[in-house]
């Protein structure tokens, strides 16, 4: 993102402001360069103008490409630190949403083209999905480069990191720097790796602001004027004709030339001004804002605008790493039972507790303390240790106790369900007299503070999916658009295809359909299974037919073991405290039940680790998903190309040897199409298993490691033309027998009826 013509106007107006730098020059300072990298900009350098994208992604190349990024800078004696966004803030939503429908508009025009003519698109047209920056952050990570995720936008958090760590510059592609009191703006655009040897540009606002004529501190409004991702210039459209019209542009003639004359135009309009107005301008807002659109009628929302638009750019004493306590948006209404024999007794223990309380409430908070550092230790923790049983059921308590105590203001209520008395646990009449008792219902926040922290520190770290943290706090979740072809309607949209399964990992996280827990003096959790937590995520997605991408879809959450949203849980969602915190053999497998459950595979030959290798459990997931969809989308065939990928042996031949595959002469849209389902997939395989608390291990989550674009379009062809399956397998009797192996798992308890009828034609599949 950045500001609207800044840029262009650079390159044509202020040339001198380019200052070139050699960041491979000996400087004398044994002391390292810290450079701040903008991770989602560099992502589409570093992802090679060389390298398909259209085919499905060529994965073991970008790790390639990173690795020789980092390699090259860490030679030149470069400390690099990549920050990369979490969420979307609320006042940047109408700026997403247009720049999505214009990925949207771009991907029809590419899939259409590739309908017609059958030939990849120019690189221009790379649009980077879910998976590429999850493949970024953790190819970094493996080679020790600091990577920090914020809940929201970068910009402001890696400006403030730059000069709290005495930060060389910030290599970016993104003219908001610019306007910001940035250290040294680093052109990512400029950026030259020639060997060794790296050199780029430095962007002097100094220089700027002398050929503007425009002090620095006018540069925030500047930027307002001009449209940023605060305030959207649509907004702005009719501000921006009038001026050019003053300065006798038509409209053909902003389209040539819009980001020189409209800088110029704004320039001119912000020199105007009063001097009071340009001493205090956020105290003459609402004056500015009548001049800028003087016919606009929501004044007092087009003030919080551009009040919003200017606090981006200021600077604060905050920090991502600091260690202020998360809090979150999403609460949920629980049921509170009162027993009729316990109201006197409750009316009493108020009278005496209340003296009392305070000092509970310390030690309590102790404990929470306690238990709380201890989940930020070993959320990232893979090495598993073996606690005992009854322990992890005192947490899993603790927690369900801490969330009937807390209301949404904070404040801690009394607990009136107390202590169970033997006759009450031995009488089944009196349970049911107990349902009859008006329900007292208390709001809670829909995730425990416990959680909410070791979320927050693992996402800082970069070692949790980006979206989970983001999701925890505001209960929203955002998709962008994949090269599908929506003129297909054998192949549904991906944002849909997964959006159960996405439900359950909403479920999972704010606990819908969580059992019971019986208040005997067994601590023991009951079967019966809590239908009153219900919790609702807003999902932004681009789907190729929603058209108003800045309104949210409401997608109610569903229990972990739910088939479908209409239908009943076959057993309770556990918790997801006891998948953080406890290491034991019994929560290793239930980490695995319950990941398999959320993609619909949770049969006897899945949760059995002998019967699918660890490296091909995410394909197996990820198609079984696919054909229990209902949707009939998937060919016999089309599974064997994605098994037969997965078990190439040339996927162990290096980046090299798949840069040089051809996929064949005529690439097809529902091949492309299927290719990018998949890959979403098992993004959404892969946020399902960080919510679990990694049951496969992260040495088995590269997507490098059983996928490539280029070999499945390949393979996918060879099925398709009716070749047999050894020939698919590059020859190899061992891989058409695993082949077969895995499609039988996949298959398993599934009629053939799941599988979509083969197209017709003389040729049009395997021959086993």
């Amino acid at each position: 993102m950045g500001v609207r013509g800044l840029q262009s106007y650079i390159l044509a107006k202020c040339p001198d402001s380019l200052v070139p730098v050699d960041l491979t020059a000996n400087t004398g300072d044994k002391k390292k360069r810290l450079i701040i990298i903008e991770g989602w900009s560099c992502l589409r350098s570093v992802y090679g103008p060389h390298m398909d994208f259209i085919c499905g992604g060529q994965w073991q190349e970008f790790r390639a490409s990173i690795r020789r990024f980092v390699n090259t800078f860490q030679t030149a004696h470069c400390e690099l630190v990549v920050f990369f966004s979490g969420g979307i803030e609320e006042d940047m939503r109408c700026e997403w949403a247009r720049r999505k429908s214009q990925t949207q508009d771009t991907v029809n025009m590419v899939m259409q083209g590739l309908r017609q003519r059958g030939y990849a698109p120019d690189r221009k047209h790379f649009l980077p999905n879910e998976t590429h920056p999850q493949v970024f952050r953790q190819v970094l990570l493996s080679c020790h480069v600091k990577v920090i995720s914020t809940p929201y936008s970068t910009d402001k958090a890696m400006v403030e990191y730059a000069h709290k760590h005495g930060a060389y510059g910030i290599l970016a592609n993104d003219s908001d720097f610019i306007m910001m009191n940035a250290p040294r703006y680093l052109s990512l655009h400029h950026l030259r790796i020639s060997g060794n040897t790296i050199s780029t540009v430095i962007v002097d606002r100094e220089k700027i602001s002398s050929s503007l004529e425009l002090p620095l501190s006018l540069f925030p409004l500047l930027s307002c004027l001009l449209g940023n991702d605060v305030v959207n210039f649509e907004v702005l459209d009719g501000f921006h004709k009038r001026l050019l019209s003053d300065s006798g542009e038509g409209g053909e003639e902003k389209k040539k030339k819009e980001g020189i004359q409209l800088v110029t135009a704004v320039t001119d309009f912000l020199k105007a001004l009063d001097d009071s107005i340009k001493m205090d301008i956020s105290g003459h807002i609402a004056e500015i804002v009548k001049q800028v659109l003087p016919n606009c009628e929501k004044t007092e929302e087009m003030h919080a605008l551009f009040l919003s638009g200017l606090e981006q750019y200021k600077e604060s004493n905050s920090s991502v790493e600091t260690d202020e306590a998360p809090v979150t948006k999403v609460n949920v209404t629980v049921v509170e039972k009162e027993k009729p024999k316990q109201r006197e007794k409750v009316e009493k223990k108020k009278e005496v507790q209340t003296v009392e309380a305070p000092e509970e409430e310390v030690e309590e908070d102790k404990d929470v303390q306690q238990i709380t550092d201890l989940v930020g230790e070993t959320k990232i923790v893979d090495e598993p240790s073996t606690p005992a049983n009854d322990e992890e059921t005192t947490e899993d308590i603790k927690t369900e106790e801490e969330e009937v105590k807390t209301v949404s203001s904070g404040q801690p209520v009394e607990e009136e369900e107390g202590e169970e008395t033997e006759e009450e646990k031995a009488s089944e009449s009196e349970s049911e007299k107990d349902e009859a008792v008006p329900k007292k219902l208390v709001t809670v926040p829909a995730i425990t503070s416990k959680v909410l922290q070791s979320a927050k520190t693992a996402h800082i770290s970069g070692t949790l999916n980006t979206h989970l943290y983001p999701l925890m706090c505001t209960g929203t979740f955002s998709l962008a658009p994949l090269f599908e072809d929506a003129k297909d309607k054998d192949v549904l949209s991906s944002a849909l295809l997964y959006r159960t399964a996405r439900q359950r990992i909403y479920g999972l996280v704010f606990g819908i359909g969580r059992g019971w827990v019986k208040g005997d003096s067994k601590r023991q959790r009951s079967t019966k299974i809590d239908t009153q937590r219900e919790v609702t995520v807003k999902e932004y997605i681009v789907n190729g037919s929603k058209k108003n991408l800045a309104e949210p879809e409401e997608v109610a959450a569903i229990p972990v073991h739910a088939p479908s949203a209409k239908q009943p849980p076959r057993k309770p969602t556990p918790h997801i405290d006891r998948l953080w915190i406890g290491m034991s053999a019994k929560i290793q497998e239930l980490r695995r039940s319950t990941l398999l459950a959320v993609m619909n595979s949770n049969i006897p030959s899945f949760c059995n680790p002998s019967v699918i290798a660890n490296e091909y459990l995410l394909v197996c997931m990820v198609l079984r998903y696919i054909l229990t969809t209902g949707n009939k989308m998937l060919r016999e065939y089309e599974l064997d190309a994605f098994l037969a990928t997965a078990l190439s042996p040339q996927l162990h031949l290096g980046p090299s040897h798949l840069y040089k595959i051809n996929p064949g002469q005529r690439l097809t849209s529902r091949g492309c199409s299927l290719a990018h389902v998949f890959v979403r997939g098992v993004e959404t395989a892969l946020l399902a298993n960080d919510a679990c608390n990694y049951p496969i291990n992260l040495r088995f989550c590269f997507i490098g490691n059983f996928f490539d674009g280029k070999l499945f379009q390949l393979k996918l062809a060879q099925a398709r033309a009716g070749m047999s399956l050894l020939d698919v397998c590059d020859g190899e009797l061992y891989a058409v027998d695993y082949l077969r192996h895995l499609r039988c798992v996949i298959t398993e308890e599934l009629p053939r009826s799941v599988f979509a009828p083969p197209p017709p034609g003389p040729h049009h599949g395997r021959s086993s």
